[in-house]
């Protein structure tokens, strides 16, 4: 309130990052501390480079997460894979759940990809961004968990809707009827019908970059990625050619 005013009126100060996106943020309810290195230092924080961020009630922390996120995705050189998968997995994560499309298991992914960055990036960029996205977490966990509740609420509902819509689908001559909305590889999974794949997490969204579980679909002109192509009435699939096998030893 001295040096910039205070919160708008009708509002209160929710958090503040006191050194720039990679400083660790401070609930409203540890704000009582001396701006200097050692007395942020003492609770997991940090001076830094002294940008002060100030968020009040009306902002949401799993939307300030997921925009500080993108800022260090954009700035990752690529270099080092902890870096440059995890926070694209962080990002992907981040946005749908922002979006209300959260789900169970989204936090204790979240919490596993930033232990595996956070001191396994060749330079203090990874550091900073798992820090931050982890202390956001730590100090707002009901924000998230709210978003993962109501994601999963909305999922369910829309489960229920679809439930009862079924696509017939043929996989290297098996045929049978799936739940509209499930994708290729997962229609195989349950046919027992093995397709390669490298970069696929069930509970994560689609990423499509290994290329190894590329399938042929009678129609359509190129290879298909099984992960992230939905299965459609109809549709004609084959998995096991002999192009395949040479595409896949290459």
């Amino acid at each position: 309130e001295d040096h910039a005013g205070g919160a708008l009126p009708g509002r209160k100060i929710k958090a503040v990052i006191p050194g720039g996106v990679s400083a660790p943020m401070i609930p409203e309810s540890g704000l009582d501390v001396t701006m200097d290195f050692e007395s942020l230092t003492a609770i997991d924080t940090m001076l830094g480079s002294a940008g002060v961020i100030v968020l009040d009630d009306g902002d949401c922390i799993v939307r300030a997460a997921k925009n500080i996120n993108e800022f260090f995705h954009e700035e990752s050189c690529g270099k080092c894979t902890p870096c440059r998968e995890g926070l694209d997995w962080t990002g992907k994560i981040l946005h749908r759940m922002e979006a209300g499309e959260g789900r169970q298991g989204d936090l204790e992914q979240l919490d596993f990809l930033c232990g595996s960055i956070f001191g396994n990036s060749f330079c203090a960029l990874g550091d900073g961004a798992a820090w931050a996205l982890k202390a956001a977490i730590t100090q707002f966990r009901d924000e998230f968990v709210q978003h993962v509740e109501e994601g999963d609420a909305r999922s369910i509902e829309a489960g229920r809707e679809s439930a009862n819509v079924m696509a017939k689908i043929t996989i290297d001559g098996n045929t049978r009827e799936v739940a509209d909305g499930t994708l290729i590889l997962e229609a195989a999974m349950e046919q027992g019908i093995d397709i390669p794949t490298f970069c696929y997490m069930a509970r994560l969204a689609p990423l499509a970059s290994c290329r190894m579980c590329l399938v042929e679909i009678e129609g359509q002109g190129k290879l298909q990625p099984s992960c992230a192509t939905t299965v459609a009435e109809g549709m004609v699939v084959h998995t096991q050619t002999s192009n395949f096998k040479k595409l896949r030893k290459a």
